[in-house]
């Protein structure tokens, strides 16, 4: 992971907004993305970078996109359970105008499978220590690149 990137962004949201700290007593902190593959959630290892996934620490979210991580700084706790958590971000100008963002995340219908929802889009997630429940789908490139799989259920 590119902490560079993630230390630049929480630095530059730092010199505006001053950080605040939250307990998140057992709300789990790690979270992997998931994608929905013949009406089943399974773990998409691409060929290039990385799979899609999540960190919530005491004072920031950390986003570990595909190819490049980025973080927001939380500004406010708006709620917690224990598998519910409601968030206020502080983010660079470059994403909003405001720069406040919002992330969600809640429980679905499936288990173990939860709905994580930022101002800038939404992702099925599952919490790192529930991986082994998912298959896994690797799109295996050893020697050389191919094109990413694309064949995954339309939401």
């Amino acid at each position: 992971m590119d902490n560079d990137a993630i230390s630049y962004h929480e630095k530059a949201i730092a010199k505006k907004h001053k950080p605040i700290k939250i307990d998140l007593e057992k709300f789990p902190r790690q979270w992997i993305s998931l994608k929905k593959l013949n009406n089943e959630f399974v773990i998409y290892e691409p060929c290039d970078g990385n799979t899609t996934a999540f960190e919530i620490n005491e004072s920031s979210v950390l986003f570990f996109y595909q190819l490049e991580p980025d973080a927001d700084l939380i500004s406010e706790l708006r709620k917690i359970t224990e598998n519910e958590i409601e968030l206020e971000l502080r983010t660079v100008p470059q994403k909003t105008e405001t720069e406040k963002t919002e992330l969600t995340i809640k429980p679905t219908e499936f288990e173990n499978v939860y709905l994580l929802t930022y101002s800038f889009g939404e992702w099925y997630v599952t919490p790192k220590e529930k991986v082994s429940e998912f298959d896994i789908v690797v799109n295996h490139c050893p020697t050389m690149k191919r094109m990413e799989f694309n064949g995954f259920d339309k939401e």
